[in-house]
């Protein structure tokens, strides 16, 4: 349990295994180990250069299988108040 969310955790994965994550840049981390708590990611999707979208995710939760990310700004114009919410068994 603790090496897949570990895995989740980690925003250079992302692009792996979601399909419309095109890829992440550092906020206030590296991007390359599992997010800790408080810290930030910029996630890239849809579909770059011709539509790049993008949000800043925060880490807020990461306890007993429990993750989760969350984004008050969202994505401009288009979604605010955005959550990601893992939970492992």
């Amino acid at each position: 349990m603790e090496d897949l969310q570990s895995f989740i955790a980690t925003p250079t994965n992302w692009p792996k295994i979601v399909a419309s994550s095109h890829s992440v840049k550092p906020v206030t981390n590296p991007v390359d180990r599992p997010l800790k708590l408080g810290e930030s990611v910029e996630e890239v999707f849809g579909l770059p250069p011709i539509l790049p979208l993008s949000v800043v995710w925060e880490c807020v939760r990461m306890d007993g299988g429990h993750l989760e990310f969350s984004s008050k700004d969202g994505v401009p114009g288009l979604a605010n108040d955005c959550k990601m919410i893992f939970q492992i068994r």
